[in-house]
């Protein structure tokens, strides 16, 4: 393959990732828009940690998959988002005092360096444990 066509292709995944993150994001922000009631902590939390990091490959494949068989961008969308829920509640998990003890994740603080926890590592409450419900949506 000519190098040319490797570097448009490449500049063409590379509008596309962007594309997808920024459309993430969005996705992210008007679900975890701020409640002005007893819940804006929590929504905090899971917006620090879902919106504005990460290279997004799980909702771009999504995407990218769904154009081989004719899905509406708009679902596809919305699954890639489900799956990108389910793996940043992983990777809020993982960066507990209790597991990795990480300070910084996509180069931001973790959540629970930014919002130390309050509550068991159990309590349904927890960013991470609604992070994980957002994949059902």
């Amino acid at each position: 393959m000519p190098v040319e066509t490797i570097d448009r292709l490449a500049q063409e995944l590379d509008v596309e990732a962007r594309r997808v993150r920024a459309s993430v994001d969005s996705f992210f922000a008007r679900l975890l828009a701020p409640t002005g009631d007893s819940r804006e902590r929590l929504f905090e939390a899971m917006r620090h940690a879902a919106i504005g990091g990460g290279k997004r490959l799980r909702p771009l494949l999504t995407v990218a998959a769904s154009r081989l068989f004719a899905i509406d961008p708009k679902r596809a969308l919305r699954v890639g988002c489900a799956i990108e829920a389910i793996h940043v509640y992983s990777l809020i998990h993982d960066d507990l005092p209790c597991m990795d003890d990480a300070d910084l994740r996509r180069g931001k603080a973790t959540v629970h360096m930014r919002q130390p926890p309050r509550r068991g590592v159990r309590d349904p409450r927890r960013p991470r444990d609604q992070q994980r419900s957002l994949g059902a949506l």
